[in-house]
């Protein structure tokens, strides 16, 4: 059964007791800094601001699992000096344009005497699988194919200039490739690896491929993008008790893209409580942490009337079978 724990209290104090790489999924979306809400408005200075988010960036790279993902939602301009301090710790994958199709600013247009804003940003983080650097990849993204392949071929060959002669003169490949091979950086085929394995009789490789790619995905940054996303996303501004309101769909998007089912994901800032409705929407577990009473009480209600819907739409489907 799925997990979903909110408290009513600092998120700074509050993941001090969040265990060391417990987390597989953040989701932040902090005070853009005088932008919108009275949270914005707290910090007396941009630097003041940076600096509470450095301490925010340190422990979620403590908490954070090794292939776990981060989203930083902010300001399309206030954002890029949190991506100065977020890049010192976590590895960019993208910076996403969060597209307000519905936006309010539409209205104004001929108003403003810049181009109209219709857009946020997040930063879509991970822990650095995809860092230059073989001692950082292998670190955060080990390859069980790589150690095991060399091993075995290893007792077999002996040498890694025979594997490499094998290589080029038995299996028609380049003998650079058995350096990608046994660096990670590249996975051997399954018709590759039977083929291997039959060469040598059936006495080496005897781990089941299928077992040994499995172990690899268990590993592996979780990333299915099913439902086909690039780094624009279109959103609608949602109205509600809460001045930020995140698109559900977006954010269920967002979590069945960048977990598996049952992972745990994390939001710091539990606002109107969003992310949560997707974690259990997608059967994700959940934590998070929300400073306001005002808003704590208004999204457990929402998030309590949302099961009480999904139960009643579920029974009614049932019944008209």
């Amino acid at each position: 059964m799925m997990k979903s724990e909110v408290y009513n209290m600092d998120c700074m104090i509050g993941m001090k007791q969040i265990k060391d790489k417990s987390i597989n999924l953040i989701i932040c979306d902090s005070p853009y800094y005088k932008i919108c809400g009275d949270f914005d408005w707290k910090f007396k200075t941009m630097q003041e601001w940076i600096d509470w988010h450095i301490l925010l960036r340190d422990e979620f790279e403590r908490i954070l699992v090794d292939n776990g993902s981060l989203f930083v939602f902010g300001d399309d301009k206030n954002i890029a000096y949190l991506q100065v301090e977020f890049d010192k710790k976590f590895n960019l994958l993208n910076n996403i344009i969060y597209k307000k199709v519905n936006a309010l600013t539409n209205k104004g247009m001929m108003n403003f005497h810049i181009f109209t804003p219709i857009t946020e940003r997040i930063l879509f983080y991970d822990k650095g699988e995809n860092k230059t650097g073989l001692e950082m990849i292998k670190k955060i993204m080990p390859n069980p194919f790589a150690d095991y392949l060399k091993s075995e071929l290893l007792k077999y060959f002996k040498t890694i200039a025979n594997i490499r002669k094998f290589v080029v003169e038995v299996l028609k490949m380049d003998s650079a490739m058995v350096n990608r091979w046994f660096e990670g950086d590249s996975i051997i085929s399954k018709e590759k690896y039977l083929f291997i394995k039959k060469y040598l009789n059936d006495d080496y490789l005897r781990k089941e491929y299928e077992d040994l790619r499995k172990e690899y995905e268990d590993l592996r940054r979780p990333f299915n993008n099913k439902y086909k996303l690039t780094d624009v996303i279109d959103c609608k501004v949602q109205q509600g008790f809460h001045p930020t309101i995140k698109d559900l769909n977006v954010i269920i998007k967002l979590i069945h893209t960048t977990t598996k089912e049952g992972d745990l994901v994390f939001s710091p800032f539990v606002g109107s409580g969003t992310d949560r409705l997707a974690a259990y929407n997608t059967k994700r577990n959940f934590k998070g942490y929300e400073i306001d009473k005002i808003y704590f009480d208004k999204a457990e209600h929402r998030y309590q009337e949302h099961i009480k819907q999904l139960r009643l739409n579920l029974t009614f489907n049932q019944n008209d079978k």
